[in-house]
């Protein structure tokens, strides 16, 4: 999934579910946006998010709200990559309904608080005028999440986006976003017994640190993130056929 976002997930607890329990679980849905996310397929996520849709209609539980609010966030970020702005803004609007619901869980603190920092910061990436005044509030309601709960992975996920993305003027550092990725990407494995989760956000934090690494001109270990990408995905598109050969043609390693 390609962004080119200011700063770019949460996930949402049920009261008598464990943390770790609600990480572990691998729904219906959860193995067809990897597969969605990993061939590139923007129908295919549509129509999961149409289906989520109707399971909520059918079963209103806090956990349904969730798992569409995280598939309407990934969209989001797919449709900027590809300048689909007015879908993604269509998308904006359904996220924010979801996260004035969730606002109403005090149990959820964290992860509310690490979504809204999310759309807050697709609104900037879609008008830039706005990134002065939005670009603090952004900051803000990550850094609440973090006080909130510091190893909240989607708070620790949209730390490390906001660090990568935002402007150096704004606080912006790609390579202190590299740790908080590898933060993330740990307590993802840590939560999952200790085995590599096979989800899309899992995948993103890897690219996105990736890129961070990259734009940092650290390319060597951008390589090795890709690499590392391909050995868990080896058919994932946008890193085996975009990002890794475009960053060995800058390091001459392709001609």
């Amino acid at each position: 999934m390609r962004t080119s976002l200011l700063f770019l997930s949460i996930l949402f607890i049920v009261p008598f579910l464990s943390y770790q329990s609600v990480l572990n679980a691998q729904n219906k849905f959860d193995v067809r946006l990897y597969k969605c996310y990993v061939t590139s397929d923007l129908k295919g996520w549509e129509s999961s998010i149409a289906d989520m849709e109707k399971e909520l209609k059918l079963n209103n539980s806090a956990e349904n709200h969730f798992q569409l609010l995280h598939a309407q966030y990934g969209i989001i970020g797919f449709l900027l990559g590809l300048e689909e702005t007015f879908r993604a803004e269509y998308y904006i609007g359904k996220a924010e309904k979801e996260v004035d619901f969730l606002l109403k869980i005090p149990a959820y603190k964290s992860q509310v608080l690490a979504m809204q920092a999310a759309l807050c910061a697709y609104k900037v990436s879609i008008n830039w005028y706005k990134a002065f005044y939005l670009g603090p509030k952004c900051f803000n309601l990550v850094d609440e999440a973090l006080k909130a709960d510091s190893e909240d992975v989607y708070a620790v996920i949209e730390k490390a986006n906001i660090l990568h993305y935002a402007p150096k003027i704004l606080g912006g550092n790609p390579m202190i976003a590299v740790k908080y990725y590898r933060k993330s990407i740990d307590i993802l494995i840590e939560k999952n017994g200790g085995i590599e989760p096979k989800t899309w956000w899992f995948l993103n934090s890897y690219v996105q640190m990736g890129l961070a690494a990259q734009k940092a001109g650290n390319y060597y270990l951008a390589r090795n993130i890709f690499l590392k990408i391909l050995n868990l995905a080896p058919n994932f598109i946008w890193v085996r056929d975009s990002l890794l050969p475009r960053l060995e043609v800058k390091m001459n390693l392709k001609s």
